[in-house]
């Protein structure tokens, strides 16, 4: 009955470090991924990284120039300064609208069914760069705008892994709880108690140390192809970034309690393995 009990013990903790492995990761991909408003609260201020700037008004530029609206005979003198326009453009409230909505495009497509692609109306960018054309034609000529410009920024591949975390990850808060609630059970059905204080305190270490490593080793984990595309590249770049940054130092926490328990648990079965010395 006492290996029994000692092999139960032993269990628990066991699920006790891989639940807790997971409470970190678990809500941040929650908070920071599958729920939108905190996907956006990251994603949004990525707008100002220059690559992802380049993206959006080199489309815009590349929209305006293949389409019929501006004559190709001035075609070729207007390219450069539209090019310039496009700088500024990206400083106003408009380029921000279009970022944010792409954004909200880049959440949807994760969790989408099928490749999606990520589509940005051109519009805002297309007539704030129109305008300053037209003042530099002669004439007072004024140019028609192109009907829906549109531009595919990237492809979302289908990501089926990712929609089916997004089912189990809302629950991903109870994995701290649960954590305790197992470790309490060890600690119960153990015969040898301060030997399974011991080993809750090694089971937190463990769950705090792959947080840390997690946090450390997170862009080894993304596979290049993604994290160096074009366009998704510096935004998945982004979100890796903050993630190390936030789970870092819970996990150095998580790993200093789990180092406190270890010491306790240790001391206490150096107390009761003392030999007694009788008078």
């Amino acid at each position: 009955m006492s290996a029994l009990r000692q092999t139960a013990s032993v269990l628990l903790l066991v699920l006790a470090a891989v639940v807790g492995a997971s409470w970190l990761p678990g809500t941040w991909l929650q908070d920071h991924v599958v729920d939108r408003d905190g996907f956006l609260e990251i994603a949004e201020p990525m707008g100002e990284d220059a690559s992802t700037q380049h993206a959006l008004t080199d489309a815009a530029v590349d929209e305006l120039l293949s389409s019929d609206v501006i004559p190709s005979s001035v075609r070729g003198a207007v390219a450069p300064y539209a090019k310039e326009q496009a700088a500024s453009f990206t400083t106003t409230s408009a380029y921000q609208e279009m970022w944010d909505d792409s954004m909200g495009s880049v959440h949807d497509g994760l969790f989408a069914s099928g490749d999606t692609p990520i589509e940005v109306d051109l519009s805002p960018a297309v007539d704030s760069l129109m305008d300053p054309i037209e003042e530099k034609l002669p004439f007072g000529i004024t140019l028609p705008r192109p009907d829906h410009p549109t531009a595919t920024l990237t492809t979302i591949p289908d990501l089926p892994a990712l929609r089916a975390a997004a089912q189990v990850l809302p629950h991903a808060s109870w994995a701290l709880p649960v954590m305790i609630v197992l470790m309490v059970l060890a600690l119960i059905v153990a015969d040898r108690r301060r030997a399974a204080l011991l080993g809750a305190g090694i089971a937190t270490l463990v769950a705090g140390a792959i947080g840390l490593l997690l946090a450390a080793g997170i862009g080894a984990l993304v596979p290049a192809s993604i994290d160096g595309a074009g366009f998704l590249g510096p935004i998945v770049q982004g979100f890796e970034a903050r993630l190390s940054a936030d789970i870092a130092p819970r996990a150095t926490v998580m790993t200093g309690v789990g180092a406190g328990i270890i010491v306790v648990g240790a001391v206490l079965l150096a107390v009761v393995r003392r030999p007694v010395r009788r008078r």
